[in-house]
């Protein structure tokens, strides 16, 4: 567990004796462990990427009730990323029943109790992040690839040195690599869903090109997050929220290119570490396909593959 003080295992809205004995189906454990993963997930995701073998979306409403009369899920009401602006829709979390099934599940869990008490201003944050990663997960076989690993951005976080303004603070990374393969890519993931500005994109790309300068670093940060499968090389992919924001956000690093014919100066110090660029809607749609903006390139302006 984490180093926060443990939950009590028992339902959080004090049902106790009334919790429902529940035998988890292969689902369920699916879901938990999807949850445990992402923190928070909305019920548009649950019903197309997890609970997708149920025939209705009410038939899986049923079950998520099921689920959090038995005690395993919490449920808030918030905007999510599909819900028409406006309206709420309904975004679920693990109890402590639920942590302690994901520790049965897989040997081990993280979580912190505040993450089931109150829904966070990241946790959309965490949805859109579900979106893209799920994404390159049920993409990926058809490239002979698959995802080895994934770190949320409540792990993300590393100082790779003494000094306090060298981390890391990813919103995410997944780990992709053919299988069987030390052959592997790290992808830090940057969900752009604010309208950036663009002291933050240089400095996030600043700490990014420290970061990778030092292969001691890459080597304890990969210790440090435990992971499955060694990465080899890294990328950084910002991801906007949408197209028009991909647009705005395309023309903040294109400031941060030198002027042609000119060399890198503070304001404009270029880009010289594999960023990359695209929005979610594309990601959704291929993310292996050509719609990647290689910003650390002298055609950034065209899209690419990886």
């Amino acid at each position: 567990m984490s180093d926060d003080k443990t939950l009590p295992r028992s339902n959080e809205d004090k049902r106790g004796k009334n919790m429902k004995h529940l035998v988890l189906t292969e689902d369920d454990k699916k879901l938990f462990l999807y949850l445990h993963d992402f923190i928070y997930l909305d019920m548009d995701f649950i019903v197309e990427y997890v609970f997708d073998r149920y025939k209705t979306r009410q038939s899986a409403s049923t079950r998520l009730l099921k689920l959090e009369d038995s005690g395993y899920l919490k449920k808030f009401r918030a905007m999510t990323p599909d819900s028409p602006e406006g309206y709420s829709a309904n975004v679920y979390t693990l109890t402590a029943t639920g942590v302690a099934a994901v520790e049965e599940l897989q040997g081990y869990s993280r979580w912190k109790v505040r993450w089931t008490r109150d829904l966070p201003m990241w946790y959309l944050h965490s949805l859109q992040l579900a979106r893209a990663v799920i994404s390159y997960e049920l993409q990926a076989p058809k490239y002979g690839l698959e995802v080895k690993d994934f770190v949320h951005e409540t792990r993300g976080y590393f100082q790779f040195t003494k000094q306090k303004e060298d981390v890391i603070r990813p919103d995410g990374f997944i780990v992709l690599g053919p299988k069987d393969s030390e052959e592997n890519f790290g992808f830090f993931l940057e969900m752009e869903r604010t309208v950036s500005r663009r002291h933050v994109l240089q400095s996030k790309i600043e700490q990014y090109t420290t970061f990778l300068k030092h292969s001691d670093a890459r080597m304890r940060y990969q210790y440090d997050k435990g992971l499955e499968a060694y990465v080899k090389n890294w990328q950084v992919i910002f991801i906007a929220e949408d197209e028009p924001k991909l647009k705005r956000t395309l023309r903040l690093m294109a400031m941060l290119k030198p002027e042609e014919s000119k060399q890198p100066s503070q304001m404009r110090p270029d880009v010289h570490i594999p960023v990359r660029l695209t929005n979610l809607d594309d990601i959704k749609e291929n993310g292996f396909g050509e719609i990647y903006h290689h910003i650390d390139e002298e055609d950034f302006k065209l899209k690419r593959m990886f």
